[in-house]
């Protein structure tokens, strides 16, 4: 899939009905300094090696139902202000 020589990844295993998530990343172009997690969602704290910009970035699977996606919005609203001493 990705072609670099230093690909590094976490993933949360599936629970259930619900599909895993993963989350990859060039560790040459983005330097990890922690991952948090829930069963929904991750996020890798780091910065890009380029340019030393600190940020946090999330990957999340959201509810596909209409009636739990209000829960869902709740959630990245929450994680939203967890993280907001990062870009």
């Amino acid at each position: 899939m990705w072609h670099g020589q230093n690909i590094k990844w976490f993933y949360i295993e599936a629970q259930g009905r619900s599909d895993g998530l993963l989350a990859m990343w060039d560790d040459d172009l983005f330097r990890v300094d922690s991952v948090e997690f829930a069963g929904s969602w991750i996020s890798l704290f780091g910065s890009f090696i380029d340019d030393a910009f600190d940020c946090v970035i999330t990957g999340y699977y959201g509810a596909g139902s209409r009636s739990e996606r209000a829960a869902s919005w709740m959630e990245l609203t929450e994680l939203r202000h967890a993280f907001s001493n990062y870009p």
